[in-house]
């Protein structure tokens, strides 16, 4: 597991978003991140509604914000996806939970361990 801190920069659906990743020395990486142990409703077929609510959902928490990011590679991802556990940064404020808990608590995910 590693920590670095983020700026999000798309939100693709309701488990999955663009991170611009601060990786020391002004280096910077933009990576696709699955948020782990979530799995949010598809944005096509029978779970459209429910999908673009939890991706609109997931954009009013994080999209444009600055985000702790603990990462896990998952070499099965055929999508070339980085397994993350998100929380809001604020360096002033304890953190209350993750993104990705709070997406469960919404309603807008259902907990997910493969």
């Amino acid at each position: 597991m590693y920590t670095y801190l983020g700026i999000v920069k798309r939100i693709i659906d309701g488990d999955t978003c663009v991170v611009d990743v601060a990786l020391g020395f002004y280096i910077t990486a933009t990576l696709p991140v699955r948020l782990l142990g979530i799995n949010a409703p598809e944005l096509r077929g029978e779970t459209r509604e429910a999908g673009i609510e939890a991706r609109d959902f997931l954009a009013s928490l994080i999209e444009g914000k600055k985000v702790q990011l603990m990462t896990f590679k998952n070499p099965q991802d055929k999508y070339g996806r980085w397994l993350g556990v998100l929380h809001l940064w604020d360096q002033n404020a304890p953190m209350n939970g993750s993104v990705n808990d709070r997406m469960v608590e919404a309603g807008h995910a259902v907990t997910y361990l493969k």
